[in-house]
């Protein structure tokens, strides 16, 4: 199938470890998609940094409900680095959030529905989308 957010954030982070492990090496990684759609990163100056960013987060998590999802989230940060506006990927995220007859959203989950009460459209929800998404866009190689 289509390379998934949730790939994405599963390739970046064992990305990071790898690098991590070899301080140095110019470690590249890609995830193949069975159509088509592939998606790498290339080496990461410091990655140290975002995996305490990641590991943060995770913490965090524990306390209380963090608003991490991972489709409606990487909608955000692509739709706010292309187009600067703020509430134009707040729109992006909410439709991946609310979905579509054919293929539900994030919202549709009962656990989100129950933990969130609905779309989190705060500065929470946009500085953990950047925390997440925003180093490992830097790192994407096209």
């Amino acid at each position: 199938g289509r390379v998934r957010a949730r790939d994405k954030v599963g390739l970046w982070i064992a990305h990071l470890l790898v690098q991590a492990r070899r301080p140095g090496a110019r470690v590249r990684s890609r995830f193949l998609g069975r159509e088509g759609g592939d998606f790498g990163l290339g080496p990461v100056a410091d990655p140290l940094v975002p995996l305490a960013g990641l590991v943060s987060l995770f913490r965090e998590g524990w306390r209380r409900p963090v608003p991490f999802f991972p489709e409606s989230s990487l909608a955000f940060a692509e739709a706010a680095a292309r187009s600067g506006d703020r509430e134009r990927a707040l729109a992006q995220a909410r439709r991946c959030w609310e979905g579509s007859p054919r293929r539900p959203g994030e919202g549709a989950d009962p656990w989100n529905r129950l933990c969130h009460r609905g779309f989190p459209d705060d500065e929470d929800f946009a500085a953990v989308a950047a925390a997440v998404f925003g180093p490992m866009m830097e790192a994407v190689e096209r």
